[in-house]
């Protein structure tokens, strides 16, 4: 399902959206700015949400990945701070951006207004409910007028409080219209008799790559250990389910493990340490055939 967004919004929809590419993930990033004698710093609490509010929109985008960097760093595709804004009882917080002759978005700030939240206990029940407006906003979405047809955190003034890990489905709805979702068929990869595997962009489900129609008796994956950082005499081993191949096999020191039960095949970053380290899925093989290490090919 699709919504027109053009009709929905009542204020603060511009038509702007950051560019994505098919098949690849943008990672837009975000720090926390000192705004010197104007700031009044945010919380750890406050961070703490932000963080969530993060987290929860990039899980429901597939083309999006949201990373923090270090405070302060100005390169930043979004800057969040606080400040003494319009005063008590206005606006929670305020957002920008700028954007191209194509209505892509550039870079964006967000500033919460300390008035509303430093001394307000009841108003910081709102914060988190603020902080994934304001994202709604900054990604391009606009605000909407509250109503009973629909419940969403980009409503304005706010009906209710958001509570949960996960956006409310007026919401994913929205955001599925303005970055949709890659077409399954153009994220699978086609059966080849050799498939290239690299470091995706990040170690998630959504950014492993996915492949369908493996056979196991003629087709050879090709991992690109250097993109790994590490080089071509690379281990393998398979255990029967996610548990075994986290649980008991990443602590034996293999550099790729695959899941046989699901399919999945991993990239233990850490050696024999606990679980995958800085490392984690990196390709789905669509109805889990069988793989051996007569299947890779390490370059």
């Amino acid at each position: 399902m699709k919504i027109n967004l053009d009709s929905i919004f009542f204020e603060d929809y511009f038509g702007a959206k950051w560019e994505t590419r098919p098949s690849q993930i943008r990672q837009l990033t975000w720090s926390i700015k000192d705004y010197g004698e104007w700031d009044t710093d945010l919380t750890a609490s406050q961070i703490t949400k932000i963080k969530k509010a993060f987290k929860i929109w990039d899980y429901a985008i597939e083309s999006i990945n949201f990373a923090a960097l270090d405070y302060n760093d100005r390169s930043a595709d979004i800057l969040i701070s606080s400040m003494h804004l319009d005063g008590a009882g206005l606006n929670f917080a305020h957002w920008g951006y700028d954007y191209d002759k194509n209505m892509h978005i550039n870079n964006a700030t967000i500033a919460f207004d300390s008035n509303d939240f430093d001394s307000n206990s009841l108003n910081n029940e709102y914060f988190l409910l603020t902080a994934m407006h304001e994202i709604g906003n900054i990604l391009g979405l606009g605000d909407l007028a509250p109503s009973d047809e629909y419940r969403s955190v980009q409503e304005d003034p706010f009906p209710e409080i958001f509570a949960g890990d996960e956006l409310w489905n007026f919401d994913k709805i929205m955001i599925d219209s303005l970055y949709p979702n890659a077409d399954r068929e153009s994220e699978d990869i086609n059966a080849n008799p050799i498939l290239l595997v690299k470091k995706p962009v990040i170690f998630k489900k959504r950014a492993a790559d996915k492949i369908t129609d493996f056979n196991s008796s003629s087709d050879t994956l090709e991992i690109d250990t250097d993109s790994f950082g590490i080089d071509s005499s690379a281990t393998f081993n398979v255990g029967k389910n996610k548990k075994t191949v986290k649980k008991k096999l990443a602590k034996q020191d293999f550099d790729f493990l695959y899941d046989e039960k699901k399919g999945g095949l991993y990239f233990n970053e850490n050696g024999s340490d606990k679980g995958f380290g800085e490392g984690g899925i990196i390709a789905i093989l669509k109805g889990a055939p069988e793989l051996t290490s007569g299947n890779l090919e390490f370059i």
